[in-house]
């Protein structure tokens, strides 16, 4: 009896009409655990509305879209039918690892997405497996095919098929994975320092780099723009958590993993979580593979997150991080960021030994 269930997770969808992100979302993850988009930056990219991940959501945000149109967003969409498809379509999509995305017509005229994730076939019927995001019906079902094609929960028929895709190297935003290890040591040090916080949230538990959203830190020394040399020196790997305000940097070079700084400062952390979500915006609509850093330099206290195209540095990106200015974030080239570094520099002064400012 022919069989096969995918591994996938299908998300609640988190919003009356957001059947399309969560289904979205899901299938992005399915093919990169590591992948940044949540069902609000689905929306926001798909809306072009910055505002649809804030915590007080506008009506604007919570509407209904079209599946093909969130997937292409992702790079995830291989093709789309406006129609259901034979049995042996799905067999060949599942056997080699790829969701299928469908869309369910009420009778009512407004439609609703599932994805389906499986299959059995036996020698009286042939069966689908169906995720299906909304809160309130079941998340797996193992269905017949004429009564998903015809009267899914009732009134329901397919009318629209996607075959999803892994994404290709473009669009993606490539973090450093942490080791459980050292989320166990960051643990013991919060725990002790912030008691309150970590009764709210186990960091030894976490190994999502979505969450964690690790990324290395890079020292532009001071002398290196004297001489005009783009220089950066990798000093500490770190660890951003949102829903503790806290940035930990550890000692990368040491095989223990020394932690050097716990960055309490809530405001700095929001400050430093907002602008690192626009940088992934940024990168994720460009048309490359990008890894994220943070640079800074100490003697100008001058910092900018550093947006590196892996197969092209010369496209690198800087975005200038003020916590104190308003949100109007400045984007330079790398060599226009250097050369302002430079120019501030050569007008520095010296101070005496004993003098500081």
């Amino acid at each position: 009896m022919p069989s096969k269930i995918l591994a996938f997770r299908m998300q609640p969808q988190k919003n009356t009409k957001w059947c399309w992100a969560a289904v979205t979302s899901s299938i992005s993850k399915h093919y990169w655990k590591s992948s940044l988009w949540t069902q609000c930056r689905v929306v926001s990219n798909s809306l072009k509305e910055s505002s649809c991940c804030d915590m007080n959501l506008p009506s604007f945000c919570n509407v209904p879209w079209a599946l093909d149109y969130a997937l292409r967003i992702t790079d995830n969409l291989k093709a789309h039918w406006n129609y259901w498809v034979a049995f042996p379509v799905i067999v060949r999509e599942i056997n080699n690892g790829r969701i299928i995305g469908a869309r369910i017509a009420w009778s009512n005229g407004t439609g609703h997405f599932i994805a389906i994730v499986g299959y059995l076939d036996s020698e009286e019927e042939k069966f689908y497996a169906v995720d299906d995001p909304r809160p309130k019906s079941p998340k797996s079902i193992l269905i017949e095919e004429s009564r998903l094609i015809n009267n899914y929960q009732g009134s329901g028929k397919w009318s629209d098929t996607y075959i999803t895709q892994k994404p290709s190297k473009r669009n993606m935003i490539r973090f450093t994975y942490v080791d459980r290890q050292l989320l166990k040591r960051a643990n013991k040090h919060v725990g002790v320092m912030f008691p309150k916080r970590q009764r709210r949230f186990n960091w030894s538990e976490l190994t999502n780099t979505n969450i964690l959203l690790p990324h290395f830190v890079y020292e532009i020394p001071f002398n290196s723009l004297k001489s005009k040399d783009h220089n950066m020196k990798a000093i500490s790997f770190r660890i951003v958590n949102s829903e503790e305000l806290l940035i930990i940097d550890v000692d990368r070079n040491s095989e223990e993993a020394k932690i050097q700084e716990i960055i309490y400062d809530q405001q700095y952390v929001k400050d430093y979580i907002d602008l690192l979500f626009y940088v992934i915006d940024m990168g994720m609509n460009r048309p490359a593979s990008f890894s994220i850093s943070f640079v800074i330099q100490a003697e100008l206290n001058y910092s900018a997150f550093c947006l590196k195209n892996i197969d092209s540095p010369q496209e690198n990106l800087f975005i200038s991080f003020d916590p104190n200015a308003e949100k109007t974030f400045l984007s330079y080239s790398e060599t226009e960021y250097f050369n302002m570094l430079e120019n501030f520099a050569q007008d520095s002064n010296s101070y005496e030994d004993n003098f500081g400012g």
